[in-house]
């Protein structure tokens, strides 16, 4: 699998027919509003999977804790986001940082971080991160990928996709943009059932087979979407906006 800044472009993540799947948008260091929500949702991580839809980093008071979190749960995982990727991609030209650390980005707190801990939190990002995931459970699938999906989900499993359309996938807002405001009928993802997205700062939306789950920033609450109901609300779409 070719990779894009040290990070694999995409990971099956299998899960046995019991077992309950979580997904849960964008964090942004915010680790104890995710451990309460964890805990009023009744997620167990010793029994259920947690896939986090990136940008798990930045803004909030615990980026490091965070990473930390997901490198120490082995039923946590999460794909790429744009704060990640702009992450290492300071530590492979520090003369990014300065625009990193403005508040916009909120990559200020590692500018008091030793270079070895900046360096072993990279590590974690590479090693525990992917660019997109594709749930399994049973006949279930459902994909993971932080800002927008092409067009058919088998380029993503297939590593069909340019390092620029890869980047494009962690940025770009149109589709989400688009689909709310109805300038544009949104086709369904092919070769997938639902597919869970980051990002935006928004209300919960819903695009045919679409999902958009960044609430944080907007609500003051983060959404845990357990699998069943993602598919089954990525089933009722009709590619029309949708506000739960």
């Amino acid at each position: 699998m070719s990779e894009m800044l040290g990070i694999s472009h995409h990971r099956s993540i299998f899960a046995p027919p019991e077992q309950r799947v979580w997904f849960c948008g964008d964090i942004h260091g915010q680790l104890q509003v995710l451990k309460h929500s964890l805990c009023v949702t009744g997620v167990d991580l010793d029994k259920d999977l947690l896939i986090l839809t990136g940008d798990v980093i930045d803004r909030g008071p615990d980026s490091v804790g965070m990473l930390e979190f997901i490198a120490a749960n082995e039923n946590v995982h999460s794909v790429l986001g744009n704060h990640e990727w702009m992450y290492l991609k300071c530590l492979e030209t520090p003369a990014l940082g300065e625009e990193y650390c403005k508040p916009v980005y909120g990559g200020e707190w590692t500018q008091s971080l030793p270079d070895t801990d900046r360096q072993r939190l990279g590590r974690i990002i590479r090693e525990h991160f992917t660019l997109a995931a594709t749930v399994r459970r049973g006949e279930q699938r459902i994909g993971v990928i932080h800002a927008r999906a092409p067009e058919d989900w088998a380029w993503v499993t297939q590593g069909l996709l340019s390092d620029k359309e890869w980047s494009t996938m962690l940025w770009d807002f149109s589709l989400h943009a688009a689909s709310k405001a109805a300038q544009r009928p949104i086709q369904a993802v092919r070769n997938i059932q639902a597919v869970i997205h980051g990002h935006v700062g928004d209300q919960l939306h819903v695009a045919r087979n679409q999902i958009w789950i960044d609430t944080l920033r907007c609500t003051g609450e983060l959404t845990l979407l357990e699998l069943t109901n993602a598919i089954a609300l990525a089933a009722v779409s009709d590619g029309n906006n949708q506000k739960i």
